[in-house]
């Protein structure tokens, strides 16, 4: 079983491969599921799953791109790092 990095961290890349940044786009509009970036899996909203999964990866770097302050909210609080985008 590997070792799991801290939340808000990403491993080293592994030896020759290029680094690179994973980039989550995270929107409230969403027609089928309202509010789909904040649905709560496992007492955890639905994107800082996706990120801590996404920081599993040989990934530099994991940003959330929100719309909405409240997914920013969200991964500030779980220590993820997020941008907002236009509104």
């Amino acid at each position: 079983m590997s070792a799991q990095p801290p939340a808000g961290t990403t491993p080293a890349p592994a030896a020759g491969a290029e680094p690179f940044t994973v980039l989550i786009p995270a929107r409230m509009a969403s027609t089928r599921l309202p509010d789909k970036p904040l649905a709560d899996i496992a007492g955890v909203p639905m994107v800082v799953q996706v990120a801590r999964r996404a920081a599993r990866s040989a990934a530099t770097r994991v940003v959330v791109a929100a719309d909405d302050a409240r997914i920013l909210d969200a991964c500030a609080a779980h220590g993820v790092a997020a941008v907002m985008t236009r509104q």
